[in-house]
């Protein structure tokens, strides 16, 4: 199939690893580029991300918003690097400013750091700690959801939902109704409402077609439960959720641990009736193949996830790109 760049979001890990890097995984990162936004948003950032980013045509410069899912050391212990490497670039002017949002604790930790290390920012910086049931915000006309989830510390899911796209303008309606083409054409795309020289009264949004509902995914940060999510699944075309275990290994550990499974993570998506699911930070017991020694393969996983989930389904590795068309289908990017 031939994809329109034009007509796509873009998810790019840079991280796909639980805890601990690994030699073939870093820790938590993930980058979205929006279809109606020209900055780009960044899921996490664990330490070294901006190194992975070198690796990645992704602009530092042009990052325009980061959310962090919760303040343990592998999703955020990335972030002072990052925002000193970005207040060495060059910065356009529509790119000058940084939004940070996350959870209570995330500013007084960067502003310890930035104190004691004697950082400096040249760029305004603004933070938004978020409420224990979360809230909603709004950044370059897309909706931004923090949803609570369970872990040993407070974390959220992030639900993006981008603006609805407008529809196009139907030239052969206004021929079929006498309309001369030229510069009036251009007020009814607008959706302008105006009379005619010939006296009639038009409105352009009757010679447009529908709006397109615009796509939602849901990135999660660290979570025991992924059925608290289900109730937000029925409109999103992509969720990407943490599926650190297979169940035998989960059941087998001695420290109780407040994470996913591959099979409690398949099971919700398929009761919310989710069509695309990417599964990432997987615990560093998983090889990427079945021919290491003393290690659980990573097919484990994909094997569990398959169990309980049909429709469309990936495990994330670092620097796997995936593309979202509007109409909902997920890809990766070739």
């Amino acid at each position: 199939m031939i994809l329109d760049n034009r007509t796509l979001m873009e998810l790019t890990f840079l991280g796909t690893s639980a805890g601990v890097p690994t030699r073939h995984r870093n820790v938590t990162a993930l980058a979205l580029q929006p279809e109606q936004a020209r900055p780009w948003i960044l899921v996490d950032c664990g330490e070294g991300t901006q190194h992975r980013l070198l690796r990645c045509p992704l602009s530092v410069a042009k990052l325009g918003l980061i959310l962090i899912t919760h303040l343990h050391g592998d999703h955020c212990y990335g972030l002072p690097g990052l925002l000193a490497s970005r207040a060495m670039a060059t910065l356009a002017r529509e790119h000058q400013s940084l939004t940070l949002i996350g959870p209570k604790g995330l500013k007084a930790m960067l502003e310890a750091i930035m104190h004691y290390s004697q950082l400096s920012l040249n760029f305004p910086l603004e933070i938004i700690e978020l409420p224990e049931h979360g809230g909603e915000h709004h950044w370059h006309n897309h909706g931004i959801e923090a949803i609570p989830l369970k872990h040993n510390i407070t974390s959220f899911a992030y639900q993006i939902k981008e603006p609805d796209f407008p529809g196009s303008f139907d030239k052969l309606l206004a021929i079929a109704d006498g309309i001369p083409e030229g510069p009036v054409y251009g007020r009814l795309k607008q959706r302008d409402s105006f009379v005619l020289n010939d006296g009639r009264f038009v409105n352009g949004a009757d010679y447009c077609r529908p709006d397109m509902p615009g796509r939602t995914v849901i990135i999660a940060g660290d979570n025991e439960q992924p059925a608290l999510l289900e109730p937000y699944l029925s409109n999103c075309q992509l969720l990407v959720h943490e599926a650190t275990y297979t169940e035998s290994v989960f059941n087998q550990l001695t420290v109780r641990v407040q994470h996913s499974t591959a099979a409690s993570v398949g099971s919700s998506s398929t009761k919310a009736g989710l069509k695309n699911l990417i599964l990432t930070h997987f615990s560093p017991r998983y090889a990427n193949s079945d021919k290491v020694h003393d290690k659980h393969s990573l097919d484990e996983i994909r094997l569990e996830a398959e169990q309980y989930f049909k429709n469309t389904l990936f495990l994330a590795n670092d620097f796997d790109q995936y593309v979202l068309t509007r109409k909902g289908i997920l890809q990766p990017k070739v």
